[in-house]
């Protein structure tokens, strides 16, 4: 009679253990980068970004604003430019000004040229009517959102008139106004690139400024304009005179940013990463030790020597009290 081998084959079994420890391995070494990625993506400041309100958008014509004819350096000041070019191409049709406002002071006015003396009465004039005017009251009568090209192309159309602009602020800065009948002392010059013609500014002069809105010569500020628009003026620019069109406004509507989100430690948190990473690591592989080491199967211990099924079979069967027969 061939003996019976109860030794179990090992091989199917190892197989299995190395694939079931090789899996488990895995998803703890993937929930350690998730939850790397979890803690880098909650940090302040990875959620917001520097996108404005409305993406620039370039205008499909192009707009070259320069006067390469005269140099900044021999340019007298208050002195006109005398230009070849009518002022508009657009329509001359005209149609009602704002309550207070006099047309008659727009007939000193002339585009392309510096800032004149004669030009200043109409511009108080404007400001003061600005400055007892509600804004809500302005905004209403405005005739609404103007592109860059609309008031380049078409300043005798649009002289005088209320309109909109909106666009980032590059530059801010107070200046001083002459003695007037206003009781008007200063403005702030506005250099504001529009949203449709990001390359070129546009400058709006305005009484007043929002509460906090800052001041310098390299801001990035969202900000909306309601005011008169004035004339095409000249400025000079590093390359040589460039013109552009000029706003008269009682204040800003600034698009103030959401204040950003508290630092939990004044220590630059990147500097924490690489420690993070590695304490994420360890923990994972510990994790997938003692799962291997909770999950590992058994093998139960063999006898020594092989139980003799011989003797086993010749021998009575055990009484089990309880299973007697009746006599």
């Amino acid at each position: 009679m061939s003996k019976l081998n109860f030794c179990r084959s090992s091989q199917g079994s190892r197989s299995i253990n190395k694939l079931h420890q090789r899996r488990v391995l895995m998803a703890a070494l993937l929930l350690g980068i998730l939850i790397i990625l979890a803690d880098w993506a909650r940090r302040p400041g990875r959620q917001q970004g520097n996108v404005p309100a409305h993406s620039p958008q370039t205008t499909q014509n192009a707009i070259d604003n320069r006067l390469a004819s005269v140099s900044p350096t021999t340019l007298p000041p208050d002195n006109f430019l005398a230009v070849s070019t009518p002022n508009s191409t657009g329509p001359q049709e005209k149609k009602g000004f704002f309550p207070g406002v006099r047309p008659e002071l727009f007939s000193g006015i002339q585009d392309d040229t510096p800032s004149s003396s004669e030009e200043m009465l109409c511009c108080l004039h404007l400001l003061g009517i600005l400055q007892k005017s509600d804004l809500a009251v302005l905004r209403k009568a405005s005739e609404g959102r103007v592109s860059y090209a609309q008031l380049f192309r078409q300043p005798e159309y649009y002289r005088g008139r209320l309109v909109t602009v909106a666009g980032t602020v590059r530059r801010v800065h107070r200046l001083a106004l002459p003695e007037n009948q206003y009781g008007l002392t200063q403005y702030y010059q506005v250099w504001l690139f529009s949203y449709d013609n990001p390359g070129t500014p546009l400058v709006v002069y305005c009484l007043d400024l929002p509460k906090g809105f800052p001041t310098g010569m390299t801001l990035e500020e969202e900000a909306e304009a309601t005011g008169f628009f004035f004339k095409r003026w000249v400025y000079p620019a590093r390359d040589t005179l460039r013109t552009t069109p000029t706003l008269l406004a009682k204040t800003l509507e600034w698009r103030k940013p959401p204040p950003p989100l508290p630092k939990t430690s004044t220590v630059d948190d990147d500097r924490f990463i690489p420690v993070v990473i590695v304490v994420s690591l360890l923990l994972a592989i510990v994790s997938a030790w003692m799962i291997y080491v909770r999950t590992k199967p058994q093998r139960p211990e063999l006898p020594q020597e092989l139980p003799d099924f011989k003797r086993q079979a010749l021998a009575p069967p055990a009484k089990v009290p309880g299973n007697e027969p009746q006599q």
